[in-house]
């Protein structure tokens, strides 16, 4: 039968001697399409055979690759012979067409097979023998008689192989060592997460001698998804793998399920391509790809493929976000894109584009956007409180708490919920917390000077006075100031002390006694040479420096907001105690006459705003912060350029600091 196709063959490449040219550099332009991929079409071939066992072992010039599964027939070598000849069906077999073998070309010279009753050799030094006229010849075309030396140099392993019940061997001979390294690196441990049949790896690595490293995959149902143990050696890695529609997700588990890093988290289309999906886990479907399967291409299959995920993803997402075990929380950190979906369209990954918008409208499905979020300015364990009328009304606190997970809510078309809701359900919850209070009240007192409508606030108790929550109307017609340290909450929730005073002037409310001696505060501003203690601002240990900066200038006369994020070269602005405008960089230092540092960026707005720029030196220890006020720091400090990444660096600087307590 062997003879009768390679005389075949051989004829038509006599009788055409140009097309058997195209053909060598066709080949040519296939494999070098193919580059590191050799080793992954090797195994998509074992697994289309139905082998269990894939078998690699490296010698000084040659490769040995084995499978268990079904022998090679006439048409199976014949479909090596052509290009694009493949007799398998997608949706039947993982490769159907025809060309990846191909790939063995980039690293060996010749090609020899041994399966069922084949044992054949594919080499272009016979080739020209045969046709010497021949200009270029291909590797994979016209079948050899096996070369007598294969069996000399590896007849033992051969023999062992078969006898251990290895049907399909391929032999190559005159190998590019650098690319097989190069090929073997881009097996992993996800390398067959997905593929039908294979369940066994075994390598034979020669920068180990003789040691083997074996990757074996074992499978259990359990429920909905299979329990899937990759163990590399003595090492395990454990997956959980829901599939449904011939396409699958996989959460890797290390003792609990992690997020993959965004570069780990290649689609895969049963085999790794080199797509990532943006999500932190494994996607895995029937996705059209290019021809060397590195890339997705965007067709009516893939788009299926999509959808089918995007449906799984939805149900998945739904039941965890409402469930209150820790997997759901885990698994909804897992889910998460790495990207805000509302932007996807500015990126360049032409998965999530198509991925964004079928998950818009699975979730949207699933009821989804019915949910109530909680508004940024709220905390959520009250926000609970108030919407929790049963368990399918919010989502699950810890869940929430997922970086990314609001972006993506809000994505799919979820609205936080707005102050009107948030005070209809206030008088029939049970009581919240101080701070909750706090943040509904200052919403109000901004909402308020906006001069935006709301309904009638007179009677909710969201103000503490006198030790009490009390209403707006009780605090009128009690005459009572709201007790200091919820001012202060307050103000650790945005308002500034200008904004409560004229919110209370114009409800006709007491104004709140802070008991600080603000005369001695702006002598201390103003001379910089006196110190102030008060032992009742507020101020927090685990807040930021800036924060705590922030609260405690602005309790002593500063009316001052943050703008660290925004990376303008200071970190507050806002006026003095004497109304001028000021920009205050906050440093912070372990101990007094400890160096800092200021960046180029604020060095250079020190200069250009002079005295209006003021360096904050602030040493928080024990129970007190001192807060250290510099005007015009680049012309009243000595400091040396540094290279560093360019820093300017001030190492002497008098001292005389207003001390709170924390």
């Amino acid at each position: 039968m062997i003879e009768n196709l390679r005389k075949k063959l051989i004829d038509e490449a006599m009788q055409s001697p140009s097309l058997f040219a195209d053909l060598a550099g066709l080949e040519t332009y296939i494999s070098e399409s193919y580059i590191n991929r050799s080793f992954i079409e090797l195994l998509q071939n074992a697994d289309d055979a139905k082998a269990l066992r894939f078998y690699v072992e490296q010698y000084d010039d040659a490769l040995i690759v084995a499978n268990d599964g079904r022998p090679f027939e006439l048409r199976d070598v014949e479909s090596l012979c052509r290009s694009a000849a493949s007799g398998k069906q997608r949706g039947s077999t993982i490769g159907y067409r025809g060309i990846g073998f191909k790939s063995v070309v980039n690293i060996a010279n010749e090609v020899s097979l041994i399966s069922g009753e084949f044992a054949i050799t594919y080499s272009r030094e016979l080739t020209r023998k045969i046709m010497p006229k021949a200009l270029k010849v291909p590797l994979v075309r016209i079948p050899h008689p096996l070369k007598n030396d294969i069996y000399v140099k590896y007849g033992k392993k051969i023999t062992w192989l078969l006898e251990h019940g290895y049907t399909t061997l391929f032999i190559l001979t005159g190998i590019n060592r650098d690319l097989v390294q190069d090929d073997f690196a881009k097996l992993s441990t996800t390398s067959f997460l997905f593929l039908n049949n294979v369940q066994k790896l075994a390598l034979y690595i020669p920068k180990n001698e003789d040691e083997l490293v074996e990757i074996k995959k074992v499978a259990s149902q359990i429920k909905d998804f299979v329990n899937v143990f990759v163990q590399v050696s003595d090492k395990k890695y454990q997956w959980c793998v829901w599939t449904n529609n011939a396409c699958s997700i996989a959460f890797e588990i290390r003792s609990e399920i992690v997020r993959i890093p965004q570069n780990n988290a290649i689609i895969h289309a049963f085999l790794p391509t080199e797509d990532i999906s943006g999500l932190g886990v494994l996607l895995n479907g029937d996705f059209s790809t290019d021809p060397s399967r590195r890339h997705l291409i965007v067709d009516e299959s893939t788009k299926l493929c999509i959808m089918n995920l995007a449906d799984m993803y939805s149900h998945l997402l739904k039941e965890c976000l409402l469930g209150t075990t820790k997997q759901a929380v885990k698994l909804v950190a897992a889910l998460v894109p790495y990207v805000d979906l509302r932007l996807v369209n500015l990126g360049g990954n032409a998965f999530l584009r198509e991925f964004a918008p079928a998950l818009k409208k699975c979730l949207g499905e699933l009821k989804i956007t019915q949910k109530k979020i909680c508004p940024s300015w709220f905390n959520y364990t009250d926000f609970q409180k108030l919407f929790v009328k049963n368990d399918n009304d919010v989502f699950n606190a810890e869940c929430i708490e997922n970086e990314g997970l609001i972006s993506l809510l809000k994505f799919i078309g979820c609205v936080p919920a707005s102050l009107e809701s948030i005070l209809l359900c206030l008088n029939t919850s049970e009581e919240l917390s101080v701070n909750g209070y706090a943040q509904i009240f200052s919403m109000i007192v901004k909402r308020t000077l906006l001069n935006q409508s709301l309904p009638d606030i007179n009677d909710y108790k969201l103000i503490i006075a006198g030790g009490q929550r009390m209403s707006i109307r009780q605090l009128r017609h009690k005459a009572l100031p709201m007790d200091s340290s919820y001012a202060q909450l307050l103000y650790d929730n945005g308002l500034t002390s200008v904004e409560l005073e004229a919110f209370l002037k114009r409800l006709g409310l007491p104004v709140i006694d802070k008991n600080i001696d603000k005369k001695a505060c702006l002598q201390w501003y103003n001379t910089l040479g006196s110190s102030q203690n008060d032992s009742n601002l507020g101020m927090k240990k685990w807040r930021t420096v800036e924060e705590n900066a922030l609260t405690a200038l602005n309790r002593v006369g500063f009316n001052l907001h943050d703008v660290t994020k925004q990376n303008v070269g200071y970190d507050l602005e806002g006026t003095d105690p004497n109304g001028n405008l000021v920009f205050i960089e906050v440093k912070s230092i372990d101990f007094v006459g400890q160096n800092f540092r200021m960046t180029n960026n604020e060095y250079a707005v020190a200069q250009y705003r002079k005295e209006k720029y003021l360096l904050a030196i602030v040493l928080q220890a024990g129970d007190t912060i001192k807060i250290n006020i510099i005007k015009n720091p680049v012309n009243t400090l000595q400091m040396e350029r540094q290279c560093i990444q360019w820093v300017w660096e001030c190492s002497s600087y008098s001292f005389n600091p207003l001390i709170m307590s924390v």
